[in-house]
């Protein structure tokens, strides 16, 4: 059984972690009721960049100021071999950084890179900064391994008139990567279809079990130094609920990905990367409602096929005196025993937080790890 799929619910009081171009959270109408969203590409990210700060030495940058970064590599590898690299070699190894990079993108070379469109970004627009308006080159994503031998090649060509052919991109290795993030995500390379990276992980937007509002915040800020009235007014959007969120990891194609799965540091990583995939939410609005909470019920259940649960919360769940967590739980279980019943065959091991769901149950901890042994248990099944 190739695929682990993994459902969870978590309760957010008053947050808004992900909102839209208005500044109001997400929302998406479901079993004719309006519900609370948090999209899965502002989701993926914050997992992302949570693993990444995590775990040392699997870093990556997925950014149109790639050519920057690696001048300013090779610039600190060139000063440290006492050769320290002019204003003029600077421009070189830049033009030359970009040329290269600019092979993985459909019509990007040094000359047109400029006049490119924008690949579709997963980053929440609150979280993409201040982007000049005239730069409009393709994002690329690389790990800290492929930078490095990018700018090993830039140095050679530039210090020894050597090097790969400018049409080559071999510091990306064909549909491999060392990052655990790539593998697991996926990337894209329009003009190099052969070296891109089939996503290993998928993951759905997460929504409220039940109805839910938005809830407008009027606030003030007081000017210290007037002696009378509110230095600004202003209002913000707020919504909360129990969200359930549902991905899939497809254990064949990230163990075919990941290009260090046989190494001892393996069961490590992914261990921390579960644990971000299940804990990490969106950073939107942080500071004014630290919704920095943990999931309150995870599944996670082994299947030939990805199979959601999404279907337990199509009739709305309503609050009793339990609230709305417990009745979410119990939705999710009836669905999950429901999807037993009708492929037996299909699903095998699960592993849950609440009793409800699988007994007996593990703890948040535990769960990450028993994630990463199942990844690794997929070693021995390709001997």
């Amino acid at each position: 059984m190739h695929y682990l799929n993994i459902h969870t619910l978590y309760s957010l009081a008053y947050a808004s972690p992900n909102r839209d171009d208005t500044g109001s959270p997400k929302t998406l109408q479901y079993g004719g009721v309006t519900r609370a969203r948090i999209s899965a590409q502002a989701a993926k990210r914050a997992k992302r960049i949570g693993y990444e700060y995590s775990v040392d030495g699997d870093r990556t940058h997925r950014s149109n100021l790639l050519a920057e970064r690696i001048t300013e590599i090779a610039s600190d590898i060139m000063a440290q071999a006492g050769r320290p690299a002019t204003e003029t070699q600077k421009e070189a190894i830049k033009a030359e950084a970009a040329k290269r990079i600019g092979t993985l993108t459909k019509g990007e070379t040094a000359a047109t890179a400029a006049e490119t469109k924008t690949e579709q970004d997963d980053e929440p627009k609150e979280n993409q900064g201040n982007r000049p308006p005239e730069k409009k080159d393709t994002l690329v994503w690389l790990d800290e391994y492929e930078e490095r031998r990018l700018t090993q090649e830039v140095i050679t060509r530039i210090l020894a008139a050597a090097g790969t052919p400018d049409q080559a991109a071999t510091f990306v290795q064909p549909q491999t990567t060392q990052s655990l993030t790539i593998a697991a995500f996926g990337r894209m390379f329009a003009n190099s279809p052969e070296l891109q990276t089939e996503a290993a992980v998928q993951m759905s937007h997460a929504f409220t079990t039940h109805a839910a509002a938005v809830d407008i915040d009027y606030f003030t800020a007081v000017d210290d130094l007037r002696e009378h009235g509110a230095g600004h007014l202003g209002i913000q959007q707020y919504t909360g609920g129990v969200f359930y969120q549902y991905c899939n990891v497809d254990r064949a194609q990230l163990l075919h990905s990941w290009a260090i799965a046989r190494e001892p540091v393996a069961e490590n990583r992914l261990a921390e990367f579960f644990a971000q995939l299940l804990c990490a939410l969106p950073t939107g609005r942080q500071n004014n409602a630290a919704h920095h909470c943990l999931p309150k019920a995870v599944l996670m259940q082994e299947a030939r096929q990805p199979i959601s649960l999404a279907a337990a919360f199509d009739v709305p769940v309503t609050a009793d005196h339990e609230g709305l967590l417990v009745p979410s739980i119990k939705a999710l279980a009836q669905e999950h025993n429901w999807v037993r019943a009708q492929t037996p065959s299909w699903v095998g091991r699960s592993w849950a937080t609440q009793p409800d769901l699988v007994t007996p149950t593990l703890s948040l901890e535990e769960i990450t790890k028993a994630g990463a042994a199942w990844v690794l248990e997929g070693l021995q099944d390709a001997r």
